[in-house]
Protein backbone atom coordinates (compact mmCIF):
# COMPACT_ATOMS: atom_id res chain seq x y z
CA UNK A 1 0.00 0.00 0.00
CA UNK A 2 1.42 3.20 -1.09
CA UNK A 3 2.79 5.35 2.23
CA UNK A 4 1.05 8.91 0.96
CA UNK A 5 -2.59 6.99 0.85
CA UNK A 6 -4.69 8.42 3.84
CA UNK A 7 -5.93 6.33 6.05
CA UNK A 8 -4.37 3.49 4.46
CA UNK A 9 -4.08 -0.60 6.08
CA UNK A 10 -0.33 0.55 7.26
CA UNK A 11 -1.73 3.57 9.66
CA UNK A 12 0.18 6.29 7.64
CA UNK A 13 -0.30 9.48 7.52
CA UNK A 14 1.15 11.20 4.31
CA UNK A 15 4.24 11.92 3.36
CA UNK A 16 6.55 13.60 6.06
CA UNK A 17 9.57 14.82 3.86
CA UNK A 18 10.04 16.46 0.65
CA UNK A 19 9.39 14.15 -2.30
CA UNK A 20 10.20 13.41 -5.87
CA UNK A 21 9.05 11.47 -7.85
CA UNK A 22 9.42 10.78 -12.17
CA UNK A 23 6.41 9.37 -13.78
CA UNK A 24 5.35 8.92 -17.75
CA UNK A 25 1.84 9.08 -19.62
CA UNK A 26 -1.00 7.90 -17.69
CA UNK A 27 1.33 7.32 -14.51
CA UNK A 28 1.50 11.10 -14.15
CA UNK A 29 -2.56 11.57 -14.74
CA UNK A 30 -3.18 8.46 -11.97
CA UNK A 31 -0.52 10.07 -9.59
CA UNK A 32 -2.02 13.85 -10.51
CA UNK A 33 -5.19 12.52 -9.93
CA UNK A 34 -4.86 10.41 -6.91
CA UNK A 35 -2.83 13.58 -5.16
CA UNK A 36 -5.30 15.82 -5.86
CA UNK A 37 -8.56 13.65 -5.10
CA UNK A 38 -9.87 13.32 -8.30
CA UNK A 39 -12.58 10.89 -9.34
CA UNK A 40 -11.08 8.34 -12.49
CA UNK A 41 -13.27 10.32 -15.50
CA UNK A 42 -11.47 13.79 -13.86
CA UNK A 43 -8.07 11.71 -14.07
CA UNK A 44 -9.00 10.51 -17.67
CA UNK A 45 -9.44 14.02 -18.54
CA UNK A 46 -5.74 15.37 -17.24
CA UNK A 47 -3.30 16.15 -20.32
CA UNK A 48 0.29 14.23 -21.02
CA UNK A 49 2.64 16.89 -20.87
CA UNK A 50 6.18 16.27 -21.66
CA UNK A 51 9.35 18.18 -19.88
CA UNK A 52 7.36 19.50 -17.31
CA UNK A 53 7.32 19.74 -13.01
CA UNK A 54 3.90 19.54 -11.25
CA UNK A 55 4.58 20.49 -7.66
CA UNK A 56 2.09 19.14 -5.03
CA UNK A 57 1.35 20.66 -1.73
CA UNK A 58 -1.26 19.00 0.23
CA UNK A 59 -4.22 18.78 -2.40
CA UNK A 60 -2.70 21.47 -4.68
CA UNK A 61 -1.45 20.19 -8.04
CA UNK A 62 0.27 22.96 -9.92
CA UNK A 63 2.33 22.95 -13.40
CA UNK A 64 6.27 24.15 -13.31
CA UNK A 65 6.89 24.89 -17.20
CA UNK A 66 10.65 24.38 -18.09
Amino acid sequence: MPRWRRGSATGSRGLEHDSFAVSHGATTRILRGLLAGLDWQAMSALDEPQGVVFRVRGQAVVRLDP
